[in-house]
């Protein structure tokens, strides 16, 4: 490894496709603390909001947003890590070097974004931007969307109080504010070809659930991923492209905001001599979406339901694929939610297969006035093992959307237990 004053040397290693005529050094906020622990183990200790709050300032290495209430009615927000503060406030991309040091200390753990005991009454995060608006650092540039922390705020402020199946219902909300934005646009441009009248008749009908028998949900998300593609797609180079599928977080809300203008350069099919529209475009997207509908899943719109694209597919390492694949894993199912709803199903912009790849694991309520059990369910069962037999125990709660209870009191623990375990040396 050769290292420079600003980290190691990548582009020496083939692993990371780099130039290496083209030196590019990697710098790590990490490599230059003090740290000598992960910072977790006092988290488990912590007696209120307040003493946690100040323990999260010792998390450097694990970036994360925090939410946290005790059994005094209080509620906090912090995020962890050690962050520079850069020259120049940025970070998104690389920079020739200088003689002055890039790096001119890092962000006081005091500063970071959080608050305790907000007088809104209610936290959340969603991987959005938690900054304050007068934050003075630059903090990342990639940040999930805020349509799901904003739904959060709908709910938390639709009435003062809660219960735990309140709270558990809230969870599984599949309700889509990002097609609640853009379903109008659509529906005006669709209605004026003759081709794809039919998909604004049924988006036209949609109470904006991403749920299993919606057709509107399936039209909405194949048009949304075709109009990306005719917007991206020819002004990039094709391997910046494919990448960017991948990571929305990056590009999802400034696209969405050339879309609620219509007027942006990119909105243009560079290899076309006159100039599209975004209604041509949006036009375009739907033909191409029903023909991919109708090859999918045939010619009868009422089969183009979102549960018959949308899946989650739980599989072993033994057997990822082919004959056997469901017999070792948990088998593929139809999936709620998408990208942008709480109840998460986030797929690949990649024209198929709709795979649920990114969604909630572990689902759970903790009642903090109940010291027997808290209400939560995982997409998988009790043990991990291969062929063990609770292997898949919670997973049909999880495909259901119903909690569990797990018992924090050891004598309703044994009292409710099914099976018991016994060690022996």
């Amino acid at each position: 490894m050769r290292y420079t004053n600003r980290g190691p040397l990548l582009s020496d290693h083939d692993f990371f496709g780099l130039d290496p005529e083209k030196p590019v050094s990697f710098r790590w906020a990490l490599a230059e603390t003090a740290s000598t622990t992960i910072g977790l183990n006092r988290l488990l200790l912590a007696e209120d909001v307040f003493e946690l709050d100040s323990v999260i300032a010792d998390i450097d290495v694990i970036f994360l947003n925090f939410v946290f209430a005790d059994v005094k009615g209080n509620i906090g927000h912090r995020s962890s890590g050690q962050i520079p503060i850069r020259r120049g406030h940025q970070g998104a991309v690389a920079k020739v070097p200088t003689a002055a040091d890039d790096w001119i200390g890092f962000i006081p753990k005091a500063e970071m974004p959080g608050q305790v005991n907000p007088s809104k009454n209610w936290l959340g995060t969603a991987n959005h931007d938690v900054r304050p608006d007068s934050f003075p650092y630059y903090y990342s540039s990639h940040f999930s969307p805020n349509y799901r922390y904003k739904r959060i705020g709908e709910m938390l402020t639709e009435k003062e109080k809660f219960s735990p199946e309140d709270q558990w219902k809230n969870l599984m909300d599949v309700t889509n504010l990002h097609a609640k934005r853009f379903t109008p646009i659509f529906i005006q441009a669709l209605e004026q070809d003759e081709s794809t009248k039919d998909l604004a008749a049924i988006l036209k009908d949609w109470d904006f659930q991403d749920n299993t028998e919606s057709l509107s949900a399936g039209v909405y998300h194949l048009i949304h991923e075709d109009l990306v593609r005719l917007i991206l797609e020819d002004d990039l180079p094709a391997p910046l492209f494919e990448t960017l599928l991948d990571m929305r977080y990056y590009w999802l809300q400034r696209v969405d905001d050339w879309i609620a203008k219509g007027d942006s350069p990119w909105i243009d099919k560079q290899q076309t001599p006159e100039k599209e529209t975004l209604n041509d475009l949006i036009i375009e997207a739907g033909k191409l979406s029903k023909e991919r509908l109708t090859e999918l899943l045939g010619a009868d719109p009422q089969k183009w339901t979102w549960g018959a694209l949308h899946k989650v597919v739980f599989v072993s390492p033994l057997r990822t694929n082919g004959t056997g694949r469901d017999w070792v894993g948990g088998g593929e199912h139809p999936a709620n939610g998408s990208g942008e709803t709480l109840n998460r199903g986030q797929y690949v912009m990649d024209r198929g297969p709709y795979e649920s790849k990114w969604f909630s694991s572990m689902r759970m309520v903790a009642d903090l006035s109940d010291s027997e059990k808290i209400r939560a369910v995982v997409a998988g069962g009790n043990a991990a093992r291969q062929f063990h037999s609770g292997l898949t125990t919670q997973l049909d709660a999880w495909l259901t959307e119903k909690p569990l209870f797990w018992w924090l009191d050891p004598s309703k623990a044994e009292q409710e237990a099914v099976h018991t375990l016994i060690l022996r040396k």
